[in-house]
């Protein structure tokens, strides 16, 4: 997952590892016909602006963390979510 546009260069540091999914908010032309040539690989643009209150980081070996954010909590407390 990334938080800004996939580049070339990023796309050549993924295509060295085993990856099966990338979200990103978009891909440069040079990215999208490096990831491609890769099997099974999914790329998924994602153009929302926020989390929706959610946050996300990379823990040791595979693992994702995901969970709710401060904003979020704050949000639901105002009957907002």
């Amino acid at each position: 997952m990334t938080n800004r546009p996939l580049d070339g260069e990023t796309a050549r540091a993924i295509a060295e590892i085993f990856s099966e999914v990338i979200l990103a908010p978009s891909f440069t032309p040079e990215a999208l016909k490096i990831l491609q040539a890769k099997k099974n690989l999914r790329l998924i643009e994602n153009h929302e602006k926020g989390t929706l209150g959610y946050d996300f980081r990379s823990i040791r070996g595979d693992g994702l963390l995901v969970q709710e954010s401060e904003e979020r909590e704050m949000m639901t407390r105002r009957g907002k979510l």
